[in-house]
């Protein structure tokens, strides 16, 4: 009864999409959903036909979704122009959408197009995709299809990694809420990285080592995350070259779009700039900046800045290069002026970040060096990402899905349903054009993700 009042909701909520609602209402019926879907966990489908059920319903779901407005994202309007850019023979990292190179190729979709002034920053293979689905269709509903084929293969795999769990956790993924929302509503490529992360674990589960670095490269090629997982692979060496070879081999294309621009390129904007719906990162990058602006204090600096005159030398000598900690900034010639001064807010935003990636790195070489078994190692270095990145999308918690649905967890369908309060500022966005985040639905989404990993953790501690 559960799997068929969760297909409802998803219809009913893709039926008001398609009628013009607005994004709240649409949102709160799609939040509705969770409440028949958590019954799936406590009164799971008869195990003979979970499978087929689940699948036939998300299908149902799905394909109602496919029908109606990205109502949610502009993303997939990214998606389309890059394919069209890549059909007419021309370089999708070489220019923005607004250069003037591409004015020709602007059609009734290009007005929609998110970040126009900046080159793309999807990985080749994520550029491949979209060639797919523009084949298919130069049309809104084309990569909502394919994503939403993308979201119903990853069903059978998180099937197999489940083990005699699979008629419960086959149904939680297939009709989790936030997952087919995503795909078929929103098209986000990241129904692929949900996919190939959940094969990576299964081919690692299964020993095929280089199956699996295959599997995590593909990863790397949809969007960079698969580099995290890299560690994973311990003293396979050539697992290690192969996996970190085609992720470094994508990071290198990405972050060379607009060469020949004066400014950063859209990889260097989005990891230096981009934040959003932020958890343990805040932290990370305000007690940095605390620290930076006591630091600053003790040398004499205004308020809010920090001298580096000792470091002027490595400074003028990173200028230009991908690592110049100015660049991307948003007032660059007021910060020209002072070439050995910095914000501390700044500043503290980029070693927040550089914490970040440290203490991902942590979780993965933990796991490495325990040689912990693949699918909660993947999940729990999965995670720690989420948990410690700067920008948090909604679409983003679908990476996690597979690996935590398959392992048990409790901590991924909690966030996928939390994570739709990320969405709450958009309807003030569409008549203002201003993004104002709720500070307190922010507080509520991570006191519900980390007492899930508490109460999560302590069932396992005490059934151990």
């Amino acid at each position: 009864m559960g799997a068929v009042v969760t297909t409802a909701c998803l219809v009913g909520a893709a039926w008001m999409a398609g009628r013009g609602a607005a994004a709240g209402p649409v949102v709160m019926t799609i939040a509705f959903a969770f409440v028949p879907y958590a019954l799936l966990a406590v009164a799971p489908l008869p195990t003979r036909i979970a499978q087929p059920v689940a699948f036939a319903l998300a299908s149902v779901a799905g394909l109602a979704m496919v029908g109606a407005p990205p109502l949610l994202s502009d993303d997939l309007y990214r998606y389309l122009w890059d394919a069209r850019v890549l059909s007419h023979g021309l370089d999708p990292y070489a220019f923005a959408p607004d250069d003037p190179a591409l004015h020709p190729l602007r059609d009734g979709l290009f007005a929609r197009i998110n970040h126009a002034d900046l080159p793309t920053i999807y990985p080749p293979l994520a550029q491949l995709v979209f060639v797919v689905e523009n084949a298919l269709a130069h049309a809104v509903w084309s990569p909502k299809l394919v994503a939403l084929c993308a979201h119903l293969a990853t069903v059978p795999v998180v099937a197999r990694l489940a083990g005699d769990r699979a008629h419960i956790a086959s149904p939680l993924h297939a009709l989790n809420p936030l997952a087919l929302e995503e795909a078929a509503l929103n098209g986000h490529v990241d129904a692929f990285v949900a996919l190939f992360l959940a094969l990576s674990a299964l081919a690692l589960l299964r020993g095929r080592v280089h199956l699996a670095a295959l599997a995590l490269g593909a990863v790397s090629g949809l969007k960079l995350v698969g580099l995290a997982l890299v560690p994973l692979f311990g003293r396979r060496k050539a697992a290690v070259v192969l996996a970190l070879g085609l992720g470094l081999a994508s990071l290198a294309t990405v972050a060379h779009a607009g060469h020949g621009r004066a400014e950063a390129s859209g990889l260097g904007h989005y990891a230096r700039r981009w934040r959003g719906n932020e958890g343990g990162f805040a932290l990370l990058a305000g007690g940095s900046t605390l620290a930076l602006d006591g630091v600053g204090r003790l040398t004499g600096a205004p308020a809010g800045w920090i001298r580096l005159t000792p470091f002027g030398p490595l400074l003028s000598a990173l200028r230009g290069t991908p690592f110049d900690p100015r660049a991307a900034l948003l007032e660059p010639k007021k910060e020209v002026q002072r070439p050995l001064s910095f914000q501390t807010s700044h500043l503290g935003d980029l070693a927040g970040r550089v914490l970040a990636v440290g203490i991902v790195a942590l979780v993965a070489l933990r796991h490495a060096w325990r040689n912990s078994p693949p699918l909660p190692a993947c999940r729990d270095v999965v995670l720690a990402l989420l948990l410690c990145a700067p920008q948090v999308h909604p679409w983003y918690v679908v990476w996690l899905l597979p690996l935590d649905i398959a392992a048990g967890g409790l901590v991924g369908w909690v966030w996928s349903a939390a994570a739709l309060v990320a969405y709450a500022p958009l309807d003030g966005w569409n008549a203002t054009r201003v993004w104002h985040e709720w500070p307190v639905a922010r507080v509520v989404e991570y006191a519900l993700v980390f007492g899930a990993l508490g109460v999560e953790r302590w069932s396992r501690a005490r059934a151990a």
